[in-house]
């Protein structure tokens, strides 16, 4: 199994009010070992199908990244990295 870290950063669309500072978040993401398999097989050594599967159970983890009335993010991904 492989993890991966993830580091974000949470921001909110309105920081005049006391509390919405932005903030940096790390969250952790396991993969599954048949999964990096499958993935490894399709894919070879690109990099976009092993992040685009991190990222989806990101959202899955935390939520979705933009509300449902328009293209606003609530946060956004700094990095991905495989935890060694």
């Amino acid at each position: 199994m492989r993890t991966y870290i993830v580091q974000t950063n949470h921001y909110f669309q309105d920081i005049t009010k006391p509390g919405n500072i932005p903030s940096e978040h790390t969250h952790r993401v396991p993969m599954p070992h048949k999964i990096w398999l499958d993935l490894k097989k399709k894919h070879g050594t690109a990099i976009w199908p092993f992040h685009s599967w991190v990222e989806k159970q990101l959202e899955k983890q935390i939520g979705s990244r933009y509300d449902g009335e328009g293209y606003n993010s609530r946060y956004y991904i700094k990095s991905i990295k495989v935890e060694r």
